[in-house]
């Protein structure tokens, strides 16, 4: 039962991911860079091995911190 929920949840990461890359944002408008890593890692998270999971998750964490860390355009 463990693994279906396993797959299950990655598969949601995934989807999320490849949602964020396809429209171009996710925290915050995202970079040509950040849009192809999050595809990629959406990709990743819906190939069914461990291995994959694993970099898919590293690649959207990684996207996600940069965008969070990014400095907030200052508006006039």
């Amino acid at each position: 039962m463990e693994h279906r929920a396993e797959v299950t949840v990655t598969a949601a990461i995934g989807i999320a991911a490849l949602a964020a890359g396809f429209q171009g944002w996710a925290l915050r408008k995202t970079t040509r860079i950040e849009r192809w890593l999050l595809i990629l890692a959406g990709f990743a998270l819906a190939y069914p091995a461990w291995q994959a999971d694993l970099a898919g998750i590293a690649v959207a964490v990684g996207v996600l911190a940069v965008q969070y860390l990014r400095p907030q355009p200052q508006t006039a």
